[in-house]
């Protein structure tokens, strides 16, 4: 059995789009519907209920697009909302998180873990913090202001590198090893933030998302058999000309890392 019905994805705003890329270049033959509540913007200033309504609006206009899967493309989303919307919808919601396991399995000794300061906080992420904590050195940094940043479409230049050369310069770039980018905006300057740890490897969680959804797809007898390749469709809840064509510029000018690729060419 196959199901061609795309794939539903949203996110509080454009970092999702990071996301969405890395899922459309795995899965090509696959269709998505991408919906970003630049509206509400940024979720981690918001209180856990207030996200858990709006994931719960942006569920059912995916749902209403007729989708058959939906990624929660927003840690802190998927933090707050995933298990309540789990409990509420009859469709696969598939939720991404930061990549702090990973990274502990890698080896890593000095692990930096950027993120919003709510998804840092709630019960997911500080239970896998716990279970880690023993076994090497992490250190948690909210980045506080640099998602509206992002928000603009600002993703490089002066602007990002002022940013974060006030938040990052109290680490030691020669002791991280690992830096763990748990928020879907932050990807966008990824290069940016290796300006200030050259050496240290670098985790999103992209793969492991993809990987999951796959894995919801076979379950439920969901892929496609579409042999060509799927169609991207873009929306927001500002909802103007404007920011849908910015979805696009920035999903086309994202650089899908090969870190979030399969080694062996399957998701199996």
């Amino acid at each position: 059995m196959t199901d061609n019905r795309p794939i539903g994805v949203f996110d509080s705003g454009i970092g999702g789009l990071s996301t969405l890329k890395t899922m459309a270049t795995i899965l090509p033959n696959e269709s998505f519907i991408f919906l970003g509540d630049s509206k509400n913007a940024p979720y981690g200033d918001k209180e856990k209920d207030q996200i858990l309504q709006f994931s719960r609006n942006n569920v059912e206009f995916l749902l209403n697009k007729g989708v058959k899967a939906i990624v929660i493309a927003c840690n802190t989303a998927t933090s707050a909302a995933k298990t309540e919307l789990m409990a509420e919808y009859n469709v696969p919601i598939i939720g991404i998180e930061p990549a702090l396991k990973p990274a502990v399995e890698a080896g890593n000794q000095d692990i930096l873990v950027l993120g919003t300061a709510l998804t840092m906080k709630l019960t997911k992420f500080q239970a896998q913090y716990h279970r880690f904590e023993d076994q090497t050195q992490i250190d948690l940094k909210p980045l506080p202001g640099l998602v509206d940043i992002i928000e603009t479409g600002v993703v490089s230049g002066p602007a990002i590198k002022d940013f974060l050369a006030d938040n990052l310069s109290e680490f030691n770039a020669n002791q991280i090893d690992g830096v763990v980018l748990g928020c879907t905006h932050y990807p966008f300057v990824r290069n940016s933030i290796q300006e200030f740890f050259p050496n240290a490897n670098f985790y999103d969680g992209f793969l492991g998302v993809t990987k999951m959804l796959k894995h919801k797809l076979n379950e439920g007898n969901l892929n496609t058999d579409n042999q060509e390749k799927g169609q991207i469709s873009f929306y927001s809840t500002e909802d103007t000309p404007e920011e849908i064509d910015r979805y696009q510029k920035l999903f086309n000018q994202y650089q899908v890392s090969d870190a979030d690729l399969p080694t062996t060419g399957t998701l199996e």
